[in-house]
């Protein structure tokens, strides 16, 4: 692994101050996919009432537009509210038929900062009494096991809580003062967020998302339900003396036992390598293991990631992907226009 100094990072006096301040300020919230959820005020909850006026489901994030009332006056005003992604959003048992024009419902979620009419929707009760995940972070029934996997083939879903503690996680992280430059750079940031360009791993698989593995003597290649994602890791292989950089890297897998060992380096510079807002550079080198579980219905999934430009030394994590053979992919692609949609407010 490569060696961890601050080569190249200019160390300025102010330097320490600077970077305990920046990412004070950047890492007190979890992010969520797919951008972070600062434009709304997490630090407490509110609930709207109001009947659907219109649903756009999509990825990377689902509308749904609500009359609400607006004080005695019998008037109404439009709520737009932003949900999670159909590829997080699906696997927690919800799909558009769930939210039919005209129902009335109760949103609970977190308001926008700008003033404007908009909520951060984390679910919905409705009219049924029902409760519906709009978000990973809303109020969600764990999926019961249905089957026994017998190997690593077959449909995953990185567990919720998971992805969350990774998020979680991140604030006490080594980071260098590249990291600091990077979080206070809101326009980067912001132009990352609204596109279409889906993360690398670990962000990509930690992300509770339908993962189908296929296996075969040669390679192991994994199928993300997030921006039409793959991953193929070669069995039995060396890396390149020379890589052509992508998102993915170049991934080589060994089997320890019953465990699939993954080193994967040739990355490119990711604005959202690690999770939304926070990069990783083309130095990133990561080495995964995928163990079935006794039992059957999991992975467990280890992941150590090391990046010179961004972080100080090594960080390591710990997780669980479901197995979900009753899971379908959401068959939604990524709409550039729905990406850049949370710009308006």
């Amino acid at each position: 692994m490569a060696g961890y100094n601050n080569a190249g990072l200019p160390l300025q006096c102010k330097s320490t101050t600077l970077l305990v301040a920046i990412l004070t300020a950047c890492l007190c919230k979890p992010a969520a996919a797919h951008h972070s959820p600062a434009a709304y005020d997490t630090s407490k909850e509110i609930t709207i009432t109001g009947t659907i006026r219109d649903v756009s489901w999509g990825n990377p994030h689902i509308y749904i537009m609500l009359d609400v009332a607006d004080g005695d006056d019998g008037q109404t005003k439009r709520v737009r509210v932003e949900a999670g992604s159909s590829s997080t959003v699906r696997p927690l048992g919800v799909s558009g038929s769930d939210f039919p024009i005209g129902e009335v419902i109760q949103v609970r979620g977190f308001a926008s900062r700008r003033g404007s009419e908009a909520v951060m929707g984390l679910d919905v009760t409705n009219a049924s009494g029902a409760i519906l995940p709009l978000h990973i972070r809303g109020r969600v029934k764990a999926a019961e096991p249905i089957a026994k996997a017998t190997e690593l083939s077959g449909k995953w879903i990185s567990e919720t809580s998971s992805f969350l503690a990774y998020l979680a996680s991140m604030p006490k992280w080594p980071y260098t003062e590249a990291m600091a430059r990077a979080l206070a750079d809101r326009d980067t940031q912001l132009a990352a967020q609204a596109d279409c360009t889906p993360a690398g791993p670990p962000a990509s698989v930690l992300l509770p998302t339908l993962i189908e593995i296929e296996t075969n003597n040669d390679a192991v290649v994994m199928n993300i339900d997030w921006m039409d994602s793959h991953r193929t890791i070669r069995l039995n292989s060396t890396h390149p003396s020379e890589i052509a950089p992508t998102l993915f890297g170049d991934a080589i897998g060994t089997w320890d036992g019953e465990t699939l060992v993954i080193d994967t380096i040739g990355f490119t510079d990711d604005p959202e390598g690690m999770a939304p807002g926070r990069p990783t550079s083309a130095q990133k080198h990561l080495i995964e293991r995928l163990t079935l579980n006794p039992d059957g219905t999991s992975l467990q999934y280890d992941v150590t990631m090391e990046d010179p430009v961004y972080l100080k030394q090594p960080v390591t994590h710990s997780g669980r992907w479901l197995y979900r053979p009753d899971a379908v992919v959401s068959g939604e692609p990524c709409d550039d226009t729905v990406a850049k949609e949370f710009l308006k407010y």
